[in-house]
């Protein structure tokens, strides 16, 4: 009998595992605006040397945490030359219309035609515990908006990539399989030299508004705990106990 339990969760975990991702694309994407090639040149803009030394710092790690889960090429840390910046703002809803307030970070991405063209995060200095790094929180900000430079969107699973940042401090799966389907479908489309049916038009897209802190953001997601209870009841019912405990995701990152 627990052999045959063992299997059944095995095989439900197995049989609901497309089912447990949360991720979603960022609206442009979706409606067929991407990169023209890999990799992106990143930079740093900031007047103040020590400071700019450590967003060059974050921004390093983000993007090594990004390509070595991934597989996959996506940016160039570059040192000037590059339009596509991450840097510090006094007046965030001055220059993207969210709230000073609750706004970690936004990420504006610029196209012409089906490409786009260039992309800015812009960081809210107005939040102490996002200039001081509180919890690891300016790391954690960083690393969620690399993810919304490229078309990927939120997350309603247990992820980096979620709209109120939790205790996560590293990339999980739904964040990675997330940003392996934008990769994929940029490359299909450069691939085949995809035009958008709304190439036309020229938009600047944020990409991220509302990225505030939120504890209780932390463990599996509530779809994967229902499709695992699901999956178990349709065979067990006949079992008058059956105990079963998922343990929480920790995070790597610790300071």
């Amino acid at each position: 009998m627990r052999k045959l339990l063992l299997f059944t969760i095995t095989f439900f975990v197995a049989l609901g595992s497309n089912a447990v991702f949360g991720y979603s694309f960022t609206e442009d994407f979706d409606k067929g605006f991407y990169w023209k090639s890999f990799p992106v040149e990143f930079d740093v803009v900031e007047s103040n040397n020590l400071e700019e030394g450590r967003l060059e710092g974050f921004l390093s790690v983000a993007i090594q945490e990004w390509e070595d889960e991934t597989g996959h090429d996506i940016w160039e840390q570059v040192y000037g030359g590059t339009k596509n910046v991450i840097r510090w703002t006094d007046d965030i809803t001055g220059e993207t219309g969210f709230s000073a307030a609750s706004t970690l970070g936004v990420t504006i991405r610029h196209n012409v035609g089906t490409f786009f063209e260039r992309v800015e995060i812009v960081l809210n200095r107005r939040i102490p515990e996002l200039v001081s790094n509180r919890g690891n929180l300016l790391y954690q900000t960083i690393l969620h908006e690399m993810g919304h430079t490229v078309g990927l969107g939120h997350t309603n699973e247990g992820g980096i990539m979620q709209a109120s940042l939790g205790s996560f401090n590293q990339l999980y799966a739904d964040d990675i399989e997330g940003m392996k389907a934008v990769m994929d479908e940029s490359l299909w489309r450069q691939d085949t030299g995809y035009i958008s049916d709304q190439a036309f038009t020229t938009v600047k897209s944020s990409g991220c508004g509302g990225v505030g802190s939120d504890a209780a953001s932390n463990g599996a997601g509530m779809g994967y705990l229902i499709s695992l209870a699901f999956g178990l009841l349709a065979v067990y019912l006949p079992i008058r106990v059956l105990r079963w405990k998922l343990l929480p995701l920790k995070a790597q990152h610790t300071h």
